[in-house]
């Protein structure tokens, strides 16, 4: 999508029950990334203002109204960008961009790779998503208990493969989905 606003207005969903610091570490991660380009990177775009937006992740339905609380309040407001920290956010942003003919005003950057996303993917409604290996993810875990049980410690901090998920490459995963099945 091509720019044309003064500003680039970046909104990260954030869980508003949770004191998780993964979520802070992901927003200073990002805004250091924006703050840290170069000149030339900065001539490419408008500024960018990032924000955060608390989620009431209660239930479902909750992340729903919370979501669609911001992205109904105007057409005016809308933010270019909405990046979504889990697959509940992802499936609630998607919904409600479609439900309320919304698609084409905000770019969804998604987490996870259910069928439901990667349909919004191939449908041009989800900008990108980004999906882990689980199962890394799981022999890892096994691998750490392994250690632990070994060794009384583990690593802290086990770092898994992962997928940007787009429209030039979801019908492989969406093929691996159908074999899965």
């Amino acid at each position: 999508k091509k720019f044309t606003t003064d500003t680039i207005e970046i909104v990260i969903f954030a869980d508003v029950n949770s004191a998780d610091a993964a979520q802070n570490l992901l927003f200073t991660g990002v805004q250091e990334t924006v703050d840290g380009e170069n000149e030339e990177e900065k001539r490419l775009h408008p500024p960018i203002d990032i924000t955060i937006y608390g989620v009431d992740t209660t239930n479902e339905f909750s992340v729903e109204e919370s979501i669609k609380t911001l992205l109904l309040k105007d057409r005016e407001s809308l933010p270019e960008i909405v990046v979504c920290l889990n697959e509940m956010d992802t499936i609630a942003a998607y919904q409600t961009v479609v439900d309320y003919n919304e698609v084409g005003l905000v770019n969804i950057l998604g987490y996870y790779d259910s069928e439901v996303i990667l349909n919004g993917i191939d449908r041009n409604v989800i900008y990108a998503t980004i999906s882990t290996d689980t199962e890394q993810m799981g022999r890892y875990s096994v691998n750490a208990l392994d250690e632990y049980f070994q060794y009384g410690y583990t690593s802290q901090y086990l770092s898994t493969d992962i997928s940007v998920i787009t429209k030039e490459n979801v019908a492989q995963f969406m093929e691996g989905d159908k074999d899965e099945n």
